[in-house]
């Protein structure tokens, strides 16, 4: 999973813009903070901020798998999300809720995998990192002020 997201794994993320999936990547920096998300295929330079978004593992707040339907259902858009994706996309669907700084606004992240395996590793190994956060609080805290 590190190792894979390190060097960028394709994806198709959820574009709020077109309500559609678009062919876009995920990547996780080297040391392990922040996964980063991105549509393919910046139009223009002010099109770069609309298409990026970037979440620190530690405020990860949940990674649904597609296939717990009452989950994504309460999930902003959720409901949309569960009446038009087909059962295979549902079974490759992975939300996750994150926040910004001390900022108490969730933002969300809708991705499908390549298979359902892949999205259950995605997802359980994106649960294993937030935890490891949790565990080390403020060591790991001081460690991004650095």
């Amino acid at each position: 999973f590190v190792s894979k997201g390190q060097r960028g794994v394709t994806v198709e993320l959820f574009d709020e813009a077109s309500a559609a999936f678009r062919r876009g990547s995920y990547s996780i920096d080297e040391r392990l903070l922040f996964m980063t998300f991105a549509l393919d295929d910046a139009e223009q330079p002010s099109d770069r901020e609309r298409i990026q978004q970037t979440a620190h593992f530690s405020q990860i707040v949940e990674v649904v798998p597609g296939a717990d339907l009452a989950a994504v259902a309460r999930l902003p858009q959720g409901e949309a999300l569960v009446r038009t994706l087909t059962d295979d996309q549902l079974q490759r669907l992975v939300c996750i809720s994150y926040t910004v700084g001390i900022c108490t606004d969730t933002f969300q992240v809708a991705l499908l995998m390549t298979s359902a395996e892949d999205r259950e590793n995605f997802a359980k190994c994106a649960r294993i990192l937030r935890r490891y956060f949790d565990e080390q609080g403020n060591k790991v805290a001081q460690q991004v002020r650095c």
